[in-house]
Order: C-alpha cells, then structure tokens, then sequence
C-alpha cells in the first residue's frame, strides 16, 4: 500500500485509532510558515472557507517561505478516493486581510484500510497568521 504523498513533511500532532491524523506542514528545511497558492476560489471565509472548489476541482500547494520548495498538501485531481482527471487552471495565491503568509494545520480522515495514504476521504486545511489567527482554508472532499 502506497503511503501519504507528503508523509515526509508533516509532524504528526494526533492520531485517532487508525482513521485520522492532524499534523503541521514543516518543509524540508525546518521551516513551518508558508504562502498558499490554489486552483480554486477564493472567498470571504465568513460561513464558510476561504477556498472553495472551481469547476469541482482544487488544488492547494504551499511555498515555503524561506526556501521556496513548493508542496501540494492536497489535489482533488490525484487524492482522495474519487480523484478527478481534468486540466487545472493556474495558480493564484491566498491572501486574508493583508495577510499571505501561514503555519498550515492538516487534517485528514480515512477509512481504517487506507490509514496515511492519499486516499482518505476528508481534508481539513487551516492556518494560522503570524499573529496566531487561525483560520480555515479548506474542508471538503
């Protein structure tokens, strides 16, 4: 069985009896604050997140911010089990009130067979500001 495609940049927080885990994004170089780019669209977050699906699609990739390696956290066209095959239109990047750089907290559920692996059937992206707002980016699959 194939593991989670970004296992190797996640520090696990918690898991929960082999169908869930929450972790922080942490790149390769010990950084944990990046800026989000996403294939989706952008809304006020006010009742909902602040990125939803375009064209029943999305993908969320984050750039660290101090070496710039660029990691997909989640691709509704690769991941989950019913992933989408369609063209992904470009990349913009998220900003809240001014703000464009994040701590990303993930959040994954499973089924128990498929426990770590990019088949999971929910994800939960939220950041956290450099002030320690927390706010949801995604949810959904």
């Amino acid at each position: 069985m194939s593991r989670l495609r970004i296992i190797d940049n996640l520090k696990i927080l918690k898991e929960v009896d082999k169908v869930a885990i929450e972790a922080s994004l942490v790149c390769d170089c010990g950084n944990e604050y990046f800026y989000v780019l996403h294939t989706g669209k952008q809304t006020k977050g006010f009742f909902r997140p602040w990125l939803v699906k375009n064209n029943k699609q999305i993908s969320v990739m984050c750039k660290c911010k101090d070496c710039g390696k660029k990691i997909i956290v989640c691709d509704t066209t690769i991941d989950g089990l019913k992933p989408l095959h369609i063209e992904k239109p470009s990349y913009a990047e998220l900003a809240i009130k001014g703000k464009n750089i994040f701590k990303i907290i993930l959040y994954y559920n499973y089924q128990e067979e498929d426990y770590m692996t990019d088949r999971f059937y929910d994800c939960f992206i939220h950041a956290i500001d450099e002030d320690g707002k927390k706010r949801i980016l995604y949810e959904g699959y």
